[in-house]
């Protein structure tokens, strides 16, 4: 429901409640739900949930109005990093370095498998999967399907069943993806590919690459990747159409963590914010989405989208945020999330205070994330006093107010930026032995 101030407030099954300022920027981090706030995965399912993915193999469901509904941690012998989160035959496969969890019941937990697996696909016409890591590994789905073990809180599992892969080492790779019939594996050491049960290093011809490759994907019918170093190549047949890097393009860094491409665009996370390859008329154009005030500079460490929305996996959360066509003003906004302390609230944004109870703390939210350890924040209380008195806490207590009537005024400040001001109304009523006649 939304109350008289247009917040948006949200009851969830398991986790509390959670209020959205503004719908179209809405992050989760630790404050409000996450265990560990750096997500290194994102998938939207077919039921238009978005799943993360964190550390220690922690797994985050949100429905698809973005409510969090569930946090899943896979039981395995060691904790790590989820990997990668895929659908699969209507099943919801999370992959990471210790083992891989299959949801297909969502009431009592995944199914297991523990195996390592950096990234997975999913080969239809053969009905194979394929999982890469420390090798790259081939089975039908029919037998792998058989090794699942039963979810039961608590257990521990050990990687001790034979699965009849087929091994290929590619070195140790990231990721895997298919492209007209051939499989694409990034790794550590540059690009190969999987034809005819071969493996293939040097697959593209002008593209001398012994950079890690951190993401793979299909992009207007073409290959995509990213570099850890070297920035993006696009693959056109098999030569490298265009290197896009700091030195050539609007690109601010060469290491590239994420890539998500839907018909024209083509979004860039990188270890400084967000890009976009953009195809128009035929051109491809690079543009930096970093002027956008709610993604500034974060490691983009992976990306998804959904309704018009985009949902950026970095290390402070997970930032869901509305892109327009124009780049929008840079602005600052500070929200009132709270006032205690108070008597009596006479209206919306005034307050009584009554002997002996004549203090009040009052808590504050800035929307603002580029540079937000610079954030201050600023008060005075007129007419008492016309001075601004900075703080870095969000949270100020006013102690011991004198009778009287005040306005209490609060902004945020970061680099240049000013908030719009606002009020807070106080009346300070007498002690008791003043109103005695």
């Amino acid at each position: 429901m939304k109350d008289e101030e247009g917040i948006l407030w949200c009851t969830t099954l398991n986790n509390g409640i959670y209020f959205a300022k503004d719908p179209d920027l809405i992050s989760y981090n630790e404050r409000n739900g996450l265990i560990h706030p750096t997500i290194y995965t994102l998938y939207i399912s077919n039921e238009g949930e978005i799943w993360a993915g964190a550390n220690d193999n922690i797994i985050y469901k949100f429905s698809s109005d973005f409510l969090l509904e569930d946090t899943f941690k896979i039981q395995l012998h060691r904790d790590d990093r989820i990997t990668a989160i895929k659908e699969i035959d209507n099943e919801v496969w999370v992959a990471s370095k210790t083992g891989i969890a299959i949801f297909n019941d969502k009431s009592v937990g995944p199914d297991l498998i523990p195996l390592r697996a950096d990234d997975l696909c999913f080969d239809s016409t053969n009905n194979e999967m394929w999982l890469v890591g420390q090798f790259t590994l081939r089975v039908s789905k029919k037998e792998f399907d058989k090794k699942r073990v039963k979810y039961v809180e608590g257990n521990t599992y050990y990687m001790s069943n034979q699965y009849g892969f087929d091994e290929f080492y590619t070195g140790n790779a990231n990721n895997i993806i298919i492209h007209e019939g051939i499989k694409w594996v990034g790794t550590t050491y540059g690009l190969k590919n999987i034809a005819n049960d071969k493996i293939n290093s040097k697959v593209i011809k002008n593209l001398e690459l012994r950079d890690e490759v951190t993401n793979l994907a299909i992009w207007q019918n073409k290959l995509i990747f990213g570099s850890k170093s070297n920035g993006v190549f696009l693959i056109e047949g098999d030569s490298v159409a265009t290197n896009y890097n700091q030195f050539n393009s609007a690109l601010k860094t060469n290491s590239i963590f994420s890539l998500y491409c839907k018909n024209e665009i083509a979004y860039v996370g990188t270890n400084a914010g967000l890009y976009k390859l953009e195809m128009i008329g035929g051109d491809v154009h690079l543009s930096d989405l970093n002027e956008y005030s709610s993604i500034r500079n974060e490691k983009i460490r992976s990306i998804a989208e959904k309704g018009g929305f985009l949902y950026l996996g970095t290390d402070i959360g997970i930032i869901r945020t509305k892109l327009n066509a124009g780049k929008t003003a840079d602005k600052l906004i500070l929200y009132l999330d709270s006032v205690s302390g108070f008597t009596q609230q006479q209206s919306k944004g005034k307050y009584l205070l009554k002997y002996p109870n004549q203090s009040l703390s009052v808590y504050l939210t800035s929307l603002h994330y580029k540079n937000s350890e610079d954030m201050t924040y600023q008060y005075r209380l007129m007419p008492k006093a016309k001075d601004w008195k900075a703080s870095k806490s969000n949270t100020l207590h006013l102690e011991s107010l004198a009778e009287g009537n005040y306005t209490l005024e609060l902004r945020a400040k970061v680099n240049n930026l000013v908030s719009d001001t606002r009020q807070i109304k106080l009346s300070v009523g007498p002690p008791i032995w003043r109103t005695l006649s």
